[in-house]
């Protein structure tokens, strides 16, 4: 994998990020992170 996506899936910005890479069949690696922690 080229992209590696560092998310928290519980902010929006995030999401969409997240939406739009799978949407358009981006070849990506999800790496949680926790923001409000």
């Amino acid at each position: 994998m080229g992209l590696e996506l560092y998310l928290d899936l519980l902010s929006q910005p995030c999401r969409s990020i997240y939406i739009f890479a799978r949407t358009n069949n981006i070849p990506f690696e999800f790496k949680h992170v926790e923001l409000f922690k």
